[in-house]
């Protein structure tokens, strides 16, 4: 596995907001990912 470097990070959002978007769209995320997108929203690699 490679190592990542996240740039470019917004603010963090809240879990719950996380949640709620997956509810949105008929899914239901994993907690490791809801965790992730939440510490480290807007970011990418």
């Amino acid at each position: 596995m490679r190592k990542l470097n996240w740039e470019f990070a917004d603010e963090p959002v809240s879990e719950e907001f996380v949640r709620n978007i997956g509810k949105e769209l008929g899914y239901e995320f994993p907690e490791d990912y809801i965790k992730c997108v939440a510490k480290y929203n807007g970011i990418y690699f």
